[in-house]
């Protein structure tokens, strides 16, 4: 799981390039309602930093943080419920910290959507108590793509964008902060949504206060992601990279392999165990982990259990190997033809750039997503395929002479 606020003192591990910091003072720093999007790879530690931006800014901004992983319906979202869903948060929080506000915006917002979806025999009982009852659950507007759509283009959106600068105004005159959104999961969309909310759209770049979003890896490294940055013009796009574990040219990088030992020696500590993995082990395991904290975590976990099997009191260099060979055939059960050709070039290459030519882009798009495909920068950005793969590629994928 990603790292709570109150976990940061002792479990946070250090970056070499703090992104936290560069998002903080672009916020700090801009003139305008800055617009941040935030993308990387799933296990880099997105939210992980953002918990970072929320603890530095806390005392400037206030901040309000949407989880759109857990309490919207990914499979069912649009860019209205992200906006509304949001504003409801920020409402929640001033009344989680005891502060009074005036609901009279969120009724109009409301109102404003009923008087939409009356046009299209549509039932939706909305109120402003219903929306922040919602606040503490799953947040459903009950609006369809096709309607949200259709309200981003009629005379109603101005009406609903002026509502929430008016909370958004009022938190500010009743806190003496402007408040600071915090939008995070949105990087697990799938991607023709993604497409949909970021790209097709502007509603997103429109409230007048700092947000940050997060985007899939997959649609940042995309065609369709200059369209992102046309509409969200002038604003931020930062990328937390993958750690670097080994340069392109294959040399190791040891300030990477120090950052995942002082991590992983902040939560044996935390949990009395030190000592509990034997450092050739572990150096194993951060290699196999492709510089990905999530992937690092997993193979630990394997190892744990290779461990308990062997009846042995720690993960020694005979559970790590064993952990690493479980994890690299769940990897490659169910490659086929198309994505194993795909891997081939990318693991003989180390492209700079993706593949596209014969690559359907949904097959680009799953690997990035399922962290087949990885993405690092160093001096410049680059591609490899996950190093637990390495064995398997190397006897399956034809050499280049051939």
């Amino acid at each position: 799981m990603p790292l709570k606020e109150a976990d940061l003192e002792t479990l946070y591990a250090e970056r070499n390039v703090s992104i936290a910091s560069d998002i903080s003072d672009s916020i700090r720093m801009s003139e305008s309602a800055v617009k941040v999007v935030l993308t990387g790879q799933r296990g880099s530690g997105k939210t992980t930093e953002l918990r970072r931006v929320t603890r530095e800014l806390k005392d400037e901004f206030f901040p309000a943080w949407l989880d759109v992983e857990s309490r919207l319906d990914l499979f069912n979202i649009n860019h209205l419920e992200v906006l509304i869903g949001t504003t409801v948060t920020m409402y929640k929080t001033a009344e989680e910290k005891g502060i009074t506000l005036d609901t009279a915006s969120l009724d109009r917002i409301t109102e404003t959507i009923q008087k939409v979806t009356r046009k299209r025999n549509l039932s939706i009982d909305l109120s402003a108590p219903k929306l922040l009852e919602m606040a503490v659950g799953t947040f459903k507007l009950g609006l369809n793509w096709e309607t949200a759509k259709d309200i981003n283009v009629e005379p109603e959106v101005s009406d609903i964008l002026a509502h929430i600068s008016e909370s958004v105004a009022q938190i500010q005159a009743t806190t003496g902060y402007l408040p600071l959104w915090i939008v995070d999961g949105l990087d697990k969309v799938e991607f023709d949504m993604a497409k949909k909310i970021f790209a097709e759209s502007s509603l997103l770049a429109r409230p007048p206060c700092p947000i940050i979003y997060t985007v899939p890896f997959a649609l940042s490294h995309s065609p369709q992601f200059e369209i992102v940055k046309t509409v969200f013009s002038g604003d931020v796009c930062r990328e937390l990279p993958n750690v670097l574990l080994f340069t392109r040219e294959g040399e190791r990088v040891e300030d990477g392999f120090r950052f995942f030992e002082d991590l992983v020696a902040k939560r044996l500590q935390a949990a009395q165990a030190e000592g509990f993995i034997e450092s050739q082990a572990l150096r194993a395991l951060i290699q196999k982990s492709g510089g990905v904290v999530r992937e690092l975590i997993y193979l630990v976990r394997y190892g744990v259990q290779e461990a308990k099997r062997r009846k042995i009191e720690r993960i020694d260099l005979v559970s790590a190997l064993a952990a690493i060979d479980r994890f690299k055939k769940e990897k490659v059960r169910g490659l086929d033809s198309e994505r194993l050709t795909l891997l081939c070039q990318i693991y003989r290459d180390r492209p700079q750039v993706l593949p596209s030519e014969g690559i359907r882009e949904e097959v680009r798009s799953e690997l990035q997503a399922t962290l087949y495909i990885l993405y690092y920068e160093d001096g410049g950005q680059w591609y490899w395929t996950h190093p637990v793969l390495e064995d398997f590629l190397e006897a399956q994928c034809p050499k280049k002479n051939q």
